[in-house]
Parts: C-alpha cells; structure tokens; sequence
C-alpha cells in the first residue's frame, strides 16, 4: 500500500485525473461484462421462449384436465352401477331431472327422456359418449303419442351418432289380437309407407324413396372410406320380411355417384337388385353408365351376406381412377376383385 501510495503522490494532476478516468472505464466495463450484459441476454432469451413455455403451460393444463377425465372414466369402468350413477348425475346437470336409466340387453343402458328440450338431450348424448365409458349405439327424440307422433331418428356407427335429417311421423291405424298397421312418412319417402306386423313378419306396402347417398357413411365400413355423394333412389313391391327371409324386390339406384377418395365425378350411376323368395335373398349389381365399371352377384341367407364381382375403369380413365380401385378391393390385372363375405 505504501508503494502505491508514493506511486499515486508522485503522478501530476492531470494523470490523476486520466488514471481515475481509466480506472472508472474499466470498472464500468467489467461491471457491464459480468452483471449487465448477461442480465439482458437472459431478459431477451426468456422473452423469446416465453410463448413458447405460455404454449406447454396451456397444453399441460390441458393433460391434466383429460388426465382429471380419465380417472373419472376408470373409476367408472369397474362398476355398472357407478356408471349409471353417473349417467344420472349427467342428466340432471343438463335439467333432465326426467330422465330415467334402465339395464338393456347385451350390456346396455336404456335412457329414457320424457318432456325435454332436443339442445338437452342431445348435449347429454354428446358429454355421455366422451366423459363416460358408453358409446350411443342408437338415439330417438320423439314427441306426440305412441298412437301418432314424430321422432328424429339416429345412426350410430360407434364413435358418433348421425341424425337423419326430418321426422319420422307414424300414425297407427290399427291393433287386433295379432296383427297391428300404421303409416310412415319422411320426407325422404315420396309417399307415406304402409306397413303391418303379424304372425308371418313386417310387411311393407309397394313404395319409393329419394336420399342423398351421403347418409351411407353413418353405416361404417366401408362407406365412412369412401365417403359417398350422389342421390339413392329406392323403390320396392309389395315387401314381407319375417326374420332377415325377404319376399318382395327392392331396387337401389345409386344416381352421379361420388366418392371423397376419387377427383372423378361423377364416378357413374348404379344399380343394386334384391329379389328375395322367403328362402334367400339374390343380389345383383350393374353399372348404368360412368368411368368406373362395377359389377357382381351374391346372396343374403340369414344374417349371411355372400357377394363377389369386379371393378374396373373405362379406357383412358385407369390414371385417374387407380387409386379408388385399390381402395374398393385386391387387384386382377387392369381390374379389383369386389369380395364380401360375412
């Protein structure tokens, strides 16, 4: 110390002056170096990443929620009666304090819901099917009487439930000891369908009907594939159906066919004929016209279904009509093998 202090005595004022300038430059420098610059780097780099961490925080919050879900749906799982319990709380969360839960057959749970509003009820299908361990395998909002009335009506293919667009409106005309009749209308049906139950099955008076083909997806595979467009065009005899043993003819025409798969459209139009004799059904599809030719024959017996033909496309139109044939079955030279088997 005592040498720097003869050190600082013997300097003139103006190195003083330049030596504390220097000293302060340095220390600054250092200061900036070591606390200052990286301070900021931090602030700039948490800056940057801070949507990011926002971003994971949200999408954390989110798997803790379904987690949250999940473990309701477990708990659920291991008892029938938990579930139904809960199907009842669902419902009266929805102001359905009506609705009633019955055991069905095949492990189902039947939900009755009388004098409720359809926003309700179908906000109940919907939170049932994704908060509890049930998929809606059917679904019907009616309203008026079981003697005539109106009902919306709804396929399922196990993941989701389609309404058909309209009401069904029955009316019953009649009811012996053993026979009932009554009446259909929707406005997919060019006129009002009668139908009577007996002892030899259902029997369907001779009528038509015009839909859009679009409604096929609802049945599952394959059409929720190919997702289908066009209009179906169904007309049949005089019909009885005892069982799954059909006596009658219904002819299906599947009109400017489209499918999702495929730019081409339309693909064509078709026609699928049924004849049935009580002991089987025959099968028979051609092609009226288009680019993609199908054809085939097969037979219903029982619940069996039995169909094989061929698919192919007209000259010049293979470039862009091959990736739908690959789809529809397993190639044969310029052609796919159509095969149901079930």
């Amino acid at each position: 110390m005592t040498r720097l202090r003869e050190w600082w005595t013997g300097l003139s004022r103006r190195e003083r002056v330049a030596t504390g300038l220097a000293t302060t430059f340095v220390a600054l420098a250092a200061l900036y170096l070591l606390a200052i610059e990286p301070a900021w780097r931090s602030r700039a780099r948490l800056t940057a990443e801070l949507p990011r961490l926002r971003t994971q925080a949200a999408e954390m919050d989110a798997l803790a929620q379904e987690a949250k879900k999940l473990s309701t749906r477990a708990r659920t799982a291991d008892s029938p009666a938990q579930t139904r319990s809960a199907l009842v709380k669902l419902a009266a969360e929805k102001n359905l304090a009506s609705a009633t839960v019955q055991d069905g057959d095949n492990q189902r749970l039947v939900v009755a819901v009388r004098k409720a509003d359809a926003p309700s009820t179908l906000a109940l299908l919907k939170d049932a099917s994704s908060e509890l361990p049930l998929r809606i395998s059917a679904a019907r909002i009616s309203r008026g009487t079981v003697w005539h009335g109106s009902a919306l009506v709804g396929f399922s293919n196990g993941r989701e439930t389609t309404l058909v667009p309209g009401r069904v409106e029955w009316r019953i005309d009649g009811v012996a000891v053993r026979a009932a009749s009554a009446t259909l209308a929707h406005p997919w049906l060019t006129a009002p369908l009668r139908l009577s139950l007996g002892r030899e099955g259902v029997a369907f008076g001779k009528g038509s009907a015009r839909l859009p083909a679009g409604v096929l997806a609802s049945a599952g595979a394959p059409f929720n594939t190919l997702r289908p467009g066009g209009t179906l065009e169904a007309s049949w005899t005089d019909t009885l159906l005892r069982g799954t043993a059909l006596t009658g003819e219904v002819q299906i025409d599947w009109r400017d066919a489209k499918s999702a798969l495929s730019t081409v459209a339309p693909l064509g139009s078709y026609r699928l004929r049924v004849t049935g004799r009580g002991d089987g059904s025959a099968l028979d599809l051609v092609t009226l016209s288009g680019p993609l030719q199908m054809q085939g024959r097969g037979r219903i017996e029982g619940s069996r279904i039995r169909f094989n033909g061929t698919a192919g496309a007209e000259a010049g139109m293979q470039p862009a009509l091959d990736g739908l044939l690959g789809v529809l079955g397993m190639r044969s030279g310029d052609k796919v093998l159509l095969a149901i088997d079930t």
